[in-house]
């Protein structure tokens, strides 16, 4: 499912941007992420990484939410005007050709085709320390103690 709606304003071009993540366990870091990749632009897309995917990447017990839940959160966030499902950690081709701005995370290693976005094109936003899904749910799983 992708919710995305172009708009197109007379005279003035809206700067485009794109982001993609997992954003599983949305926490603190996700919202300063989006936050972030929004003043680079008027008009932000957010990709979101399918389940498999996730497992495929990050193993079994991952997401812990589920796409079509991720979708909503990241869908409904002030900052976001649109969503685009990703079937892997892929940049689509077409993302790379329209938008103007394709930001990612410092350690986004795991995109596939990252160096096929012009240099003039990417952003790299810092990591927020701390900040990380699976290390929260490291402390939930040591809680509870579940390994």
């Amino acid at each position: 499912m992708s919710r995305i709606l172009f708009v197109q304003t007379q005279g003035e071009r809206m700067r485009s941007v794109f982001c993609l993540g997992v954003w599983d366990a949305f926490h603190v870091g996700h919202i300063r992420f989006i936050e972030k990749a929004h003043t680079f632009g008027d008009f932000l897309a957010v990709g979101i990484v399918k389940d498999e995917a996730v497992r495929k990447q990050k193993g079994d017990l991952r997401p812990v939410i589920p796409f079509i839940e991720r979708e909503e959160i990241i869908h409904k966030w002030p900052d976001v005007n649109g969503t685009i499902a990703l079937d892997d950690f892929t940049i689509p081709q077409y993302i790379i050709k329209k938008y103007d701005i394709i930001a990612v995370g410092e350690d986004q290693n795991h995109i596939l085709n990252l160096d096929d976005v012009p240099e003039n094109k990417k952003r790299i936003i810092k990591r927020y320390p701390h900040q990380s899904t699976s290390k929260i749910i490291k402390r939930i799983q040591d809680a509870v103690n579940i390994k």
